[in-house]
C-alpha cells in the first residue's frame, strides 16, 4: 500500500511514518539483459520530532532484495536526498512524476500504487460475497450477521463466489506470474492498469505489422516495467504471439474486474448498513 512504511524496513523504522508522500515503487524490465528489478524508496520519520531516514530496498521482483538506510537528516536535507535519488533512477524530476512519459532506456518506471487502505486490504484478502472469509470463519457459538438474500441468479452467484475465494484468487494470480504476496491486486492503481493496457496494445500492433523480434522485446520490456511480474531467475519471455498477448489482456481484465467487483461489494455493504 502506498504511503505506509515498507514491511521489510528494519524494526527501528516500522513504527514510523512516511513523510509528505515521499514514497516510490520503481520497476525496470529489460529482456535483453535478463533484468527484472524493483526499487522501494521512502523518506521515513521514526518518531515525532525526529529527523528523517532515507530507506531504500532493491532486488529482483519477487524477492526481498537488499536494503540500505541513510540519515537521520533534517526534513529539507531528506527531501533533497530523496528527489536526487529518484531523478538518478528514473531520469525525471519528482515534482514532474505525474506527467512523466514511459521510462527512458536503462531507467526505472514509477509504478502507481493503490493509496486506499480499505481497497488494498480487500484485494489482499478477497472474501466471499456472502458471509465471512474462509480464512476467518464465524465462530460456532456466534450467530452470523443478518444479510439480505442474494438476488443474483445461481450461475452468476457461483461466478462471483469463485472470484472472491482467496485460494482461487491467489492460484490464478500465480499462474499469471503475478505474485499475490509481493504485488497483490490492490497494489496497482486503476491508472497503472490502464497504462499497462496501452503498452500491451503497442505490442499487439507491432505483432500485426510483423515487427522484428528485437522491437517486440523492447515493447515487451516496457509492458513488464509498467505491470511488474515475478519470473524468479528466469529471463522474462518475449510476447511474440497473439496468444501470449491475449493471455496478458485476460490478466489485465481480471485485475480490472476484481477491482470493480470489490467496489460493488463495498457499495452493497454501505447500502445494507444505511
Amino acid at each position: 500500500l502506498a504511503g505506509t512504511v515498507d514491511a521489510h524496513a528494519p524494526p527501528f523504522l516500522l513504527g514510523g511514518m512516511v513523510v509528505n508522500g515521499f514514497d516510490a515503487t520503481l520497476n525496470q524490465t529489460n529482456l535483453g539483459a535478463n533484468a527484472n528489478k524493483f526499487i522501494k524508496v521512502q523518506l521515513i520519520r521514526q518518531a515525532p520530532g525526529s529527523g528523517v531516514t532515507l530507506h531504500r530496498r532493491w532486488g529482483r521482483v519477487g524477492e526481498a532484495g537488499q536494503q540500505k538506510q541513510e540519515g537521520p537528516f533534517s526534513d529539507a536535507q531528506g527531501e533533497l536526498k530523496f528527489k536526487s535519488y529518484f531523478r538518478s533512477k528514473t531520469g525525471w524530476e519528482w515534482d514532474d512524476r505525474a506527467d512523466a512519459p514511459p521510462a527512458p532506456a536503462g531507467k526505472y518506471g514509477l509504478v502507481d500504487m493503490e493509496t486506499d487502505e480499505a481497497a488494498a486490504k480487500r484485494q489482499l484478502a478477497p472474501a466471499p460475497v456472502n458471509g465471512a472469509s474462509s480464512a476467518h470463519p464465524t465462530p460456532a457459538k456466534q450467530a452470523p450477521p443478518a444479510t439480505l438474500p442474494c438476488t443474483l441468479d445461481t450461475p452468476t452467484q457461483a461466478l462471483v463466489d469463485l472470484i472472491f475465494e482467496k485460494e482461487t484468487f491467489e492460484s490464478a494470480m500465480t499462474a499469471l506470474e503475478l505474485d499475490p504476496q509481493r504485488l497483490p491486486l490492490g497494489a496497482l492503481s486503476k491508472a497503472q492498469i490502464e497504462r499497462g493496457e496501452k503498452a500491451l496494445e503497442a505490442v499487439e500492433a507491432a505483432l500485426a505489422k510483423g515487427t522484428s523480434r528485437a522491437e517486440l522485446a523492447r515493447l515487451t520490456s516496457a509492458f513488464f516495467t509498467i505491470i511488474p511480474h515475478a519470473f524468479g531467475r528466469r529471463a522474462p519471455p518475449v510476447l511474440d504471439t497473439q496468444e501470449a498477448v491475449d493471455v496478458k489482456f485476460d490478466m489485465l481484465n481480471t485485475l480490472r474486474d476484481i477491482d470493480e467487483a470489490n467496489q460493488m461489494v463495498t457499495r452493497a455493504a454501505a447500502a445494507e448498513a444505511a
